[in-house]
């Protein structure tokens, strides 16, 4: 368990958005100011498991959010999966059970288990509801406790039990939050919140932030659309791509290999081959034309190492040329 982690890595973003586009939109503009993502049950649903297998390979770091809680064999299971997708974090609920199968199914990969201690949006009320007679700051010390005990690797805490655990485990577990938000912000269904700041000096390792950065960041939200004036919207930016190939098996892997590039970046096929003429100058046998949210979106993804992998399959087996160019959506010919 490494505690090598720059200020960039140390934020996850929440991706608790209804599906995948709105998911790959969000980590589009944010661009790699951000390298750390949280995937919960909403995205899951409408396929997010696919979409953290594809942030994995292409160098993110995931957070599945499952908070696993069943039979001993089911969570070994399906931690085991977690671990295949490339996940860097999975967490439990922080039942002895349950966290024993998680450690069980882990094995040795790179997978850290995190127990959830009492979800955030819980209070002294929600336990006594709930049947535990006992206050939140014992149940998180106990789970605590066990955790450390089984071998989690970190516990999911609120901000306002950070503090105590930091001094109670020392360097021993990773931290990590939610319910962080920026002063004056609003909660939202959370009831126990930091600041950013608050987090870091209670010794926080990790701060999920969701809402504070999602709703700003979604450019489908009805409220971004609305904020935006008419003439601020990007151009977009375009691949044109011509290119002769010598082996179409080799090209084929190719294709699978910029597919993860494209759809970081979140690109579209305008022309992808199909009939041509060329009734000047010279061409070659395969046109492309690609189209991206923008201009810096198309330039980042020429540059991405993502896409550099492609084009070292591509390159010893075609000839080609790219040229990546402003959209335009200015005055048109009366």
């Amino acid at each position: 368990m490494s505690r090598e982690t720059s200020a960039r890595d140390r934020v996850i973003v929440a991706l608790d958005l209804p599906d995948v586009e709105a998911a790959e939109k969000t980590i589009w503009s944010l661009g790699d100011s951000i390298n750390f993502y949280k995937i919960g049950y909403e995205l899951v649903m409408a396929g997010g498991l696919s979409l953290a297998e594809d942030l994995a390979h292409g160098g993110k770091k995931v957070f599945l959010d499952m908070k696993l809680h069943d039979i001993g064999n089911t969570v070994m299971q399906a931690t085991r999966r977690a671990a295949k997708l490339g996940a860097a974090f999975l967490t439990v609920h922080a039942f002895p059970q349950t966290m024993r199968a998680a450690v069980e199914g882990r094995g040795d990969s790179d997978l850290e288990i995190l127990a959830v201690t009492v979800l955030t949006s819980w209070d002294d009320d929600d336990l006594k509801d709930a049947g535990y007679a006992t206050t939140v700051p014992e149940l998180v010390a106990r789970r605590a406790a066990q955790a450390e005990a089984i071998g989690i690797d970190g516990l999911v805490c609120s901000p306002a039990e950070a503090k105590d655990l930091r001094q109670r485990l020392g360097g021993k577990m990773l931290l990590v939050t939610p319910g962080i938000r920026p002063a004056g912000s609003a909660k939202g269904d959370q009831k126990r919140v930091m600041t950013p700041k608050e987090a870091v000096l209670a010794g926080v390792d990790y701060m999920v932030i969701g809402r504070p950065i999602v709703a700003a960041e979604d450019p489908s939200s009805k409220k971004a659309k609305t904020q935006r004036s008419k003439g601020s919207e990007m151009a977009k930016g375009y691949w044109i791509a011509r290119v002769d190939v010598r082996d179409d098996n080799v090209y084929a892997k190719y294709r699978d290999a910029n597919a993860i590039a494209f759809k970081k970046y979140g690109a579209k096929f305008v022309v992808r081959g199909g009939k041509f003429e060329n009734p000047e100058g010279s061409s070659r046998s395969r046109n492309v034309v690609i189209e991206f949210p923008s201009y810096q979106a198309a330039v980042d993804c020429y540059h991405s190492p993502e896409y550099k992998h492609a084009i070292s399959i591509r390159a010893p087996i075609s000839e080609g040329d790219i040229v990546i160019i402003e959209g335009y959506d200015g005055p048109q010919p009366s």
